[in-house]
């Protein structure tokens, strides 16, 4: 038998919600994992990703499911402040509509992002002509909900494998620390002309 399950959590912030991913099997086909985040997906197929994954154990002699799952908990709850901050520091990162257009040329033109080439368009259009108020702010937040949003129209491995890139595509071109010097000289480039 196997577990597959997704808990969400009332722990948040403003438009978002985290969430927690568990897989295990009672005969021991696979290795017990958690993970969570406010992008969690859990399947049947084996596909499993969040923002942070503090547990993946094997069932083994010395195995104790209380212990490991009262560490993945405690590493859990101390992921979540972190989590909380870069969420609100996004919604609160305004963004020139020339860096936003950037970032989409990057992803898709440039082949940054592992996504079908194809959404660049829905990702503009669903940035630039928001569906919904809550997105209609010029923040890294609305675009990386612009991008979400168009990753619904694929299959679910595609949507799953661009989601689970998305994160670490936006920090590393929104972080100056892990940046390389040319993408940085480029957007502060851009962002002066703008």
């Amino acid at each position: 038998m196997k577990l597959f399950g997704v808990l969400d959590l009332e722990t948040g912030m403003e438009g978002c919600r985290f969430s927690i991913g568990l897989r295990n099997s009672h005969d021991k086909s696979m290795r017990l994992a958690m993970t969570c985040g406010y992008r969690v997906f859990v399947c049947s197929n084996m596909a499993f990703a969040g923002d942070f994954t503090p547990v993946l154990a094997k069932h083994s002699k010395s195995f104790s499911l209380i212990d490991c799952i009262s560490v993945g908990v405690d590493r859990m709850q101390r992921n979540f402040e972190p989590m909380r901050k870069q969420v609100e520091a996004w919604q609160r990162s305004e963004l020139t509509d020339v860096t936003a257009k950037v970032v989409i040329y990057e992803a898709f033109v440039e082949g940054r992002l592992e996504a079908p080439k194809h959404l660049a368009r829905s990702v503009h259009d669903l940035y630039f002509e928001p569906k919904y108020e809550d997105f209609r702010g010029r923040t890294i937040w609305s675009l990386s909900n612009a991008f979400t949003s168009a990753f619904k129209e694929l299959d679910p491995i595609p949507q799953f494998k661009a989601t689970a890139k998305l994160g670490e595509f936006l920090e590393t071109g929104f972080s100056q620390s892990r940046r390389p010097s040319s993408h940085r000289r480029s957007l502060q480039q851009i962002r002066a002309m703008s």
